[in-house]
């Protein structure tokens, strides 16, 4: 925190009475939040006495900063190119900020460039582009443009903590000295989190747990009870090898839940017998369209204690998507954890076949999430009479004959109006603005949440209170025309989703929107690793990871976990998100290509089998993303080449290989011989 009052100097033009009235304004705003501004505004009246260029250098060498107003008057200006007699002002000040920066070999602390609209970036002077520039008329543009002024640092680093010891030449092989840890199963930290509550419903929160109580172990958070007002979460330390004789348990926890007692007490009373005791062999089916909550109630349902004490043999989860790319993997998976080996199954009834026998005497829950084809689901329907599933589906059809389905549909008020104010304190006064405010919003989990994640926003970067972010957040929908629209309806729920994301998306600056956007390349259902993104994006790990926890803090991930560095993105926002650039698509799998394009060990030879063992991501996705960038001639190169199909066939089995000669396969050329290979 600064000691006095950081002294600036504001550089622009003229453009306009308009333009000349922001500045003002301002510059008015930088002086009632303690920043000693000048401008040249103080000698409307009468010029100062020493003359206008012996102002304007004296201002320049006074000002701790000079924040440079960018626009297109403005650089024409500064690079000599308006009319003689015209603009002599900012003429002036650009030749002494480019010697300046001449004579400092562009080091530059001093000079910062400051727009009012997005679309000035080009208009930024040459000499000033290697630095940051702030929107201010942004929230978090100003916000950031005030850090940098007053040296308030957003991120400020721990103490580093202790020397890990490592093994000597003397100790035995293996040994390690460190400090002793709780047993696997064990609690670390306990948090409880205060939550709102809204009508007569038990309405806890939705949110996430907050990154440092996730932290506290290896990340595995389950809530252990939800109160009416609060919500105590647990977190455990897990064993960092997979002990074959231990519980299975992989539904993960989503933060907290918004509890939804009508369909959450109907499935409850399809997987427990009457006594509520006993688990009961049956296939269930949470049924709804995109965003109405289907998987964050599977995982409620998996992390309550009669469920888990039921089926104590282990809960198991697998995520399919509209395209699964890797069947057999997602067998395996399951039977890893079962076993906790993997057999190498080279096709996918074997693989069946054992997870049959696995599940053949065991009270195992199987969630098989994001069902789109009824014969994606038939390796994994192999348990015995012990054995329940539950599935999660936007269409019936793609379920077997016998499923006991519950619709899962829009919430009810009160719920909708907790899932509003998660993380958020509210009181008597606000109910009726936030219960028509959720009432226009469809009572849809999805734009609720996404809602509550700009409120958030509000709320924590403009220290504006709940009331004037349900306001701004009522204009912004009222500017894009959402009204009450019917949430059974497809094409409303489309609209709104596009109407409702524009709201979110105008608290991202330029770069951050541009990023996210880019999110649209990767397959549905697909956790991203953030190393992948870190070249993608090009930023650096931390960047990368702020970018990451600023986009789930406002709702616009499905999840980010810090600690296995992956994030995914929710079905039907990434539509949204290819139906906004649907023709820049192929550009985009270019980018993601060509900034994880590994260096091939001879120029003779096909790049993609110099992949790195531990891209795991791109050993299973690449040949999409060839495809869908229209190479594939590199693609059929790629598949001809034994290194690579080798490699492949030890890290993801022959399946996934016979998978990529598949897509190679469908875009070669008619005289190929590629068809030998198969």
């Amino acid at each position: 925190m600064p000691t006095h009052n950081p002294k600036v100097f504001i550089s622009y033009s003229h453009d306009s009475a308009e333009h000349r009235e922001r500045i003002l304004a301002f510059a008015k705003r930088l002086r009632d939040e303690g920043i000693d501004c000048r401008i040249d505004r103080e000698y409307e009246d009468e010029p100062p006495a020493k003359g206008w260029p012996l102002w304007m250098l004296d201002s320049l060498d006074w000002a701790e900063f000079v924040l440079v107003i960018c626009t297109e008057t403005y650089y024409q200006r500064f690079r000599g190119h308006a009319k003689q007699g015209t603009g002599k002002g900012v003429k002036w000040e650009g030749a002494i900020i480019t010697q300046e920066l001449y004579d400092n070999e562009l080091h530059n602390l001093k000079y910062v460039p400051v727009l009012f609209e997005s679309t000035h970036q080009p208009h930024i002077p040459e000499p000033l582009r290697p630095t940051d520039f702030y929107l201010a008329t942004t929230d978090e543009g100003y916000q950031k443009l005030y850090r940098r002024i007053t040296k308030q640092k957003r991120y400020k680093p721990q103490p580093p903590g202790k020397i890990r010891m490592l093994p000597s030449d003397s100790e035995p092989a293996g040994f390690v000295t460190k400090p002793a840890s709780p047993q696997a199963g064990t609690p670390t930290h306990h948090s409880t989190t205060s939550v709102n509550q809204s009508g007569d419903r038990n309405a806890s929160i939705g949110g996430n747990v907050s990154e440092s109580t996730i932290q506290s172990g290896d990340g595995n958070a389950a809530v252990s009870n939800i109160k009416n007002s609060t919500v105590n979460v647990t977190i455990y330390q897990s064993p960092k090898t997979k002990d074959p004789n231990s519980i299975p348990f992989m539904a993960e926890l989503l933060g907290g839940f918004v509890q939804r007692p009508k369909e959450f007490d109907a499935l409850i009373e399809l997987l427990l017998n009457e006594n509520r005791s006993a688990p009961v062999a049956i296939t269930a089916a949470l049924r709804g369209a995109g965003g109405f909550g289907k998987t964050t109630l599977a995982r409620a349902i998996c992390h309550d204690e009669r469920i888990r004490k039921a089926f104590a043999d282990g809960i198991l989860w697998v995520t399919l998507g509209e395209n699964p790319t890797n069947l057999l993997g997602n067998v395996e998976d399951l039977i890893f954890t079962l076993e906790g080996q993997r057999p190498g199954f080279t096709n996918l009834q074997a693989a069946a076949n054992r997870l049959k026998e696995l599940l053949a005497e065991r009270h195992i829950l199987l969630v098989i999430d994001d069902v789109w084809n009824n014969a994606h689901l038939t390796p994994f329907l192999q348990g015995g009479e012990r054995c329940a599933y539950l599935i999660t589906t936007r269409n019936s059809d793609t379920l077997p004959a016998q499923t006991k389905q519950i619709k899962v549909d829009a919430m009810e008020l009160g719920e909708a109006v907790a899932m509003l104010v998660t993380e958020i304190h509210q009181s008597e006064q606000h109910n009726e603005k936030l219960q028509t405010l959720a009432k226009r919003l469809g009572e849809w989990p999805l734009l609720l949440k996404l809602v509550n994640g700009t409120l958030r926003e509000r709320i924590q970067t403009t220290n504006a209170d709940l009331m004037a972010a349900l306001n701004y957040v009522n204009r912004a929908l009222d500017k894009r025309g959402l009204t009450f629209f019917d949430v059974r309806n497809a094409e409303a729920r489309h609209q709104a989703v596009a109407l409702t994301m524009g709201v979110s998306l105008e608290l991202l600056n330029d770069h951050e929107r541009a990023r996210y956007n880019e999110l649209a390349v990767f397959p549905e259902d697909v956790e991203i690793p953030l190393p992948t993104l870190e070249k993608y994006w090009g930023l650096d790990d931390f960047d990368t990871e702020a970018l990451c926890t600023r986009l789930m803090q406002m709702s616009l991930l499905f999840s980010y976990d810090s600690v296995t560095q992956r994030i995914r993105l929710h079905d039907i926002v990434r539509q949204f998100l290819i139906g906004q650039q649907s023709d820049q698509m192929p550009m985009l799998h270019q980018k993601l290509l060509d900034s994880n394009r590994p260096v091939a060990p001879s120029p003779h030879l096909p790049v993609w089998s110099a992949l790195p063992d531990n891209d795991p991501y791109f050993w299973e996705h690449l040949a999409l993303h060839l495809t869908e960038a229209g190479r594939g001639d590199e693609l059929v190169a790629t598949v001809k080449d034994w290194r690579y199909l080798a490699q492949k066939t030890l890290l993801r089995k022959s399946f996934a290989v016979e998978s990529d000669l598949l897509l190679a396969e469908a875009v070669a050329p008619d005289d190929d011989p590629l068809k030998i290979l198969r």
